[in-house]
C-alpha cells in the first residue's frame, strides 16, 4: 500500500492507519523525507517516521523506506518534491550521506528494503540517467555498508523505460549492478487495466 507524501505533510498517517492491516496489505511504502528529518542543518529528527514504522509493524505491515527528496538547507541540496533534482553540491552530497547513514542505522533492525529516490525520470534534465546511476551507487554503497542484508530498489520509475535502460547500462559499465536488487515501477494510466 502506498503511504507516500507523509514527508511533505500531504497526508496524515493517523487518518488511515486503522485500515492499513485490515485491508490485507502486507507492505507499506514510505518516503523518508530528508527535508522533514533535517529541518535544521545538522539536527536529525526521525521521530515522526519512527512512530509510523512502529505502528505499521505492529499491524503486521512491513515498511520499506524510500530515500528522497532533497534539502533546501544546503546549496545544491536538490528538489524537495515530485520530480525534484538530486543533490549536486559537494556540501549537500556530504549532508545526504550523513542523513542516509543515520537513517539506515536507525531503522536497520526494522526495515530491510530501501528504495533510492522517487521518479527521477520525471524531469530527465534535472536527473540525467548516467548521473542518477552515480547517485544511486553512492547511496547504495552506504546502505550496504550499514546493513549487509538490505534489499536495494531503484527508480520508482514513472514511465520512461529509456531512462531505466541508460541507468542500468551505466551501472553495468562501472561494475556496480550488485548495488541493485530490483527496480520499482508505478505508472499513471488513465485506466489501470491498461497496465495489464
Amino acid at each position: 500500500i502506498g503511504g507516500e507524501t507523509l514527508d511533505r505533510d500531504y497526508a496524515v498517517y493517523e487518518h488511515y492507519r486503522d485500515f492499513v492491516g485490515e485491508l490485507g496489505a502486507t507492505r507499506i511504502r514510505l518516503q523518508a523525507g530528508w527535508q522533514k528529518c533535517e529541518r535544521e542543518r545538522g539536527t536529525m529528527d526521525l521521530g515522526w517516521l519512527d512512530a509510523i514504522v512502529d505502528d505499521a509493524l505492529a499491524r503486521g505491515v512491513r515498511p520499506w523506506l524510500e530515500l528522497s527528496y532533497g534539502n533546501t538547507n544546503y546549496p545544491g541540496g536538490g528538489g524537495t518534491g515530485l520530480g525534484g533534482g538530486i543533490p549536486t553540491s559537494a556540501e549537500a552530497l556530504a549532508a545526504w550521506d550523513r542523513w542516509v547513514t543515520a537513517t539506515v542505522r536507525h531503522f536497520r533492525g526494522r526495515v530491510r528494503e530501501w528504495e533510492i529516490w522517487n521518479e527521477p525520470d520525471l524531469k530527465r534534465g534535472l536527473n540525467p540517467p548516467e548521473v542518477f546511476a552515480e547517485f544511486h551507487a553512492r547511496t547504495a554503497t552506504i546502505i550496504r555498508r550499514e546493513q549487509t542484508n538490505a534489499q536495494i530498489w531503484a527508480l520508482a520509475l514513472a514511465h520512461d523505460v529509456t531512462f531505466a535502460e541508460r541507468f542500468l547500462r551505466r551501472l553495468a559499465e562501472t561494475g556496480r549492478t550488485n548495488l541493485l536488487d530490483a527496480i520499482t515501477v508505478h505508472g499513471y494510466p488513465a485506466n489501470p487495466d491498461d497496465l495489464g
